[in-house]
């Protein structure tokens, strides 16, 4: 991601930009846990490239697996950034 007013490059793994999606909030709050309250090295999809998975050679399209407890969530992700799908288990 880029600043348009000072054009700083932010860096962010996939993992971090499903972060506040509302699907991923909406399950941790199902059991009782606030995102904003955990850091973030300790959410292992944020970092972790065991959860991450490039779908794709041709286009930046990937998926990123969130977990919490027994429930996982599965993202996909165009080649801007944005989530497409999700699918929960």
């Amino acid at each position: 991601m880029r600043c348009a007013l000072c054009e700083f490059h932010l860096h962010a793994t996939l993992g971090e930009i499903v972060l506040d999606h509302p699907a991923v909030v909406s399950l941790f709050h199902n059991h009782g846990l606030d995102l904003r309250s955990v850091p973030r090295w300790e959410l292992d999809f944020c970092f972790d490239e065991q959860y991450v998975k490039r779908i794709s050679e041709d286009s930046l399209r990937g998926r990123v697996v969130v977990s919490c407890d027994n429930e996982m969530l599965e993202l996909t992700l165009g080649e801007t950034g944005t989530v497409i799908n999700t699918s929960h288990y």
